[in-house]
């Protein structure tokens, strides 16, 4: 073998392991390089949603102390799941307004999307038509949370022997029954 050759057997040995090199250990080193990298990138991620969420605790923390007055006050417009605080409440304000009213709790409750707790409540109300709504008034302005749901009304109402065993049957001028259905927000 002459020195060309051996000069062109050296060069491609030297270009096989250089290739050999690059092959199986650069590019297995490289890729894991991007994989830590990308976990890096990861953690630095989650790191930053976590510093955001510790500050928004702490703003809100700020906010309570602030605000503790104010929060113990919307406690006290959510009623309590056992509910005789609420119910004596519809039915003083039912006696006040001059109409009769006959509760019936719904078996559905839940919470909403944002987080509330509630219960529904359907009510049958007879009465003066004016009075029915003076009582929903009175509902929607009361010290409790409550969101009206359903709200139908008949004027004219006479009597009904079928409608007796059921509900009072309104009497008087402009005699009128009422149905409405109550998302009462409860206390968890």
């Amino acid at each position: 073998m002459n020195l060309d050759g051996k000069i062109i057997l050296a060069a491609v040995a030297f270009s096989g392991a250089i290739l050999g090199v690059i092959f199986f250990v650069a590019i297995p080193l490289i890729s894991e390089i991007e994989s830590v990298r990308a976990e890096i990138s990861a953690q630095q991620d989650a790191a930053l949603k976590l510093d955001s969420r510790i500050l928004k605790v702490r703003q809100y923390r700020e906010f309570a102390k602030k605000e503790e007055s104010n929060l113990g006050k919307l406690d006290d417009l959510l009623t309590d799941r056992q509910m005789p605080d609420f119910i004596n409440y519809m039915e003083k304000s039912a006696t006040s307004s001059g109409v009769e009213v006959v509760f019936s709790p719904s078996i559905s409750q839940g919470d909403s999307e944002e987080g509330w707790s509630w219960m529904n409540y359907q009510a049958d109300i007879t009465g003066n038509i004016d009075n029915i709504l003076k009582f929903v008034k009175k509902i929607e302005i009361g010290p409790y949370l409550v969101g009206i749901d359903g709200f139908s009304i008949q004027a004219g109402i006479t009597e009904d022997p079928a409608a007796k065993d059921k509900i009072p049957v309104a009497v008087g001028e402009n005699p009128g029954m009422a149905h409405i259905s109550l998302k009462a927000y409860v206390k968890k």
